[in-house]
């Protein structure tokens, strides 16, 4: 019982948080220096080989002017445009091979600079398997036509596994995998076999050697894996994993994936609202049922179960793992808003990490201290978890009632989102009235008291939760 319970809340919850969010987002972060930037590829400490991207991901785009880069002392490019992101192209032949220097610094538009470095392993004859080790691995394969393709793993994807890289030719993969590119009406721009004893599931730097001439004006670049046959036709699916772009000197590479970056931070509860410019800043603190807020990039707006927030509590080890709602930040186009609460984990310090599971990119050792919850009067709990769940409903319903956007369809599609919100919070009020008689019926004892316990929390949590942002 306790499982079904604790998830049907959680669900509660979630619903509320989502429509929360909507309705009041933070301001960004005052600057107090050039823009702040993340490098995104390559990554710090890692291989590279052949032609890559080397760029950076700034956490508002909008105010950076221009971003300067450099390798191994040499200028490469300025870039001044953020509609595609701000990068240039690196060839490793370039470079002498082993460490390499790599600088980017960016310009804001009130001229303010920021300047980092980073060092890479730079490899310039990849071999064609390898061990992925803590700086990962670059390795090589020769196509049909003479050019070299490349694979870079990026460190922390399965590190200590055996891989192999093989090119395939058009012919190749259609007696392989029944996937033809021509019956398709898709380009074939290079065809790479993986072989890996552990599994990959992020996104990976791919280069196809000397395809580049083949993309036409104005044709989508992307990079497609083949998946195992799922409709039963005999040929292998073709999956979008990411975008690609063409090089100047003829091969077509992998877009860099973005990384995950945390901004400013804003602490709801009911009783109070606390703003802090970065989880480096200070510890995250907040009774069970806090709303977190930050303001971030790098986490994927289209997966509603890919973005995970992983709380593990130091004293207990105690852990949980939630999705986390992303959004637009309505006040910045270029940036989102992550929304996570703080779970009924033991008070006391805490360790949340943050995923993309899509990238892999993550953001791990964020502290938080969890407040310990005024759980009152334990046989009030079912009548408190009750009156949170009208309230809630009374909320949500004042709040699609206000909801009066001009256009038409727009506001119906609003109205409707909150109207099925409301919904299966009137279906839980119902079950939790009827869980209240049936608990009336369990003897005094061990059992009914850890579920008036559990009870009690989950009454504590819906209390602090700031429900008054609805009203806002």
């Amino acid at each position: 019982m306790k499982p079904q319970l604790l998830g049907r809340s959680f669900q509660i919850i979630s619903l509320l948080v989502f429509l929360i969010v909507g309705c009041d987002q933070p301001a960004p972060p005052p600057s107090t220096g050039g823009p702040s930037f993340t490098i995104n590829s390559p990554l710090e400490n890692s291989s590279i080989g052949g032609t890559t991207f080397f760029s950076v991901q700034p956490q508002d785009p909008g105010s950076v002017a221009s971003v300067a880069f450099k390798a191994g002392g040499k200028d490469l490019g300025t870039d001044t445009t953020a509609t595609n992101g701000f990068k240039v192209f690196l060839n490793s032949k370039d470079y002498p091979a082993g460490a390499l220097t790599l600088e980017a610094k960016t310009t804001g538009t009130d001229g303010k600079t920021n300047t980092k470095t980073m060092t890479v392993q730079n490899v310039l004859t990849p071999p064609s398997s390898g061990t992925v080790s803590t700086q990962g691995v670059v390795l090589g394969t020769t196509e049909s036509n003479g050019s070299v393709s490349t694979l870079t793993i990026p460190p922390g994807v399965a590190d200590g596994a055996n891989v192999s890289f093989t090119s395939k030719t058009q012919a190749e993969v259609k007696a392989s995998t029944g996937v033809d590119y021509d019956a398709l009406g898709v380009t074939f721009l290079g065809a790479q076999e993986i072989n890996s004893s552990q599994a990959l599931n992020t996104p990976l730097g791919v280069t196809s050697g000397g395809y580049a001439p083949k993309v036409q004006p104005g044709q989508a670049v992307v990079n497609y894996r083949i998946a195992p046959d799922a409709d039963g036709d005999g040929k292998g699916e073709l999956v979008v994993v990411n975008t690609a772009s063409v090089t100047p000197g003829g091969d077509v590479i992998s877009d860099p994936v973005p990384q995950i970056q945390l901004g400013q931070v804003v602490l709801k509860s009911r009783e109070k609202v606390t703003k802090i410019n970065s989880v480096t800043e200070q510890t995250l603190s907040g009774m069970p049922g806090t709303l977190i807020e930050i303001s971030a990039s790098g986490f994927n707006p289209y997966s509603s179960q890919g973005n995970i927030a992983t709380f593990r509590s130091v004293a207990s080890g105690a852990e949980l793992s939630m999705p986390v709602f992303v959004l637009p930040d309505f006040n910045n186009s270029s940036a989102q808003i992550v929304t996570l609460i703080i779970p009924p984990l033991p008070p006391g310090s805490t360790v949340l990490n943050l995923k993309n599971s899509s990238t892999g990119s993550q953001i791990n050792n964020i502290n938080v201290n969890i407040e310990a919850l005024p759980l009152g009067n334990l046989s009030g709990a079912l009548d408190r978890i009750n009156d949170s769940l009208t309230r809630l409903i009374s909320d949500l319903t004042v709040l699609r009632d206000s909801i009066n956007i001009p256009v038409l369809e727009i506001r119906k599609q609003y109205r409707d989102l909150v109207s099925n919100a409301i919904a299966p919070i009137t279906r839980t009020r119902f079950r939790f009235s009827q869980f209240a008689l049936v608990l009336q019926t369990i003897p005094a004892g061990e059992a009914h008291d850890k579920i008036n316990q559990m009870m009690a929390e989950l009454a504590a949590v819906l209390d602090n939760l700031p429900t008054q942002a609805l009203k806002q």
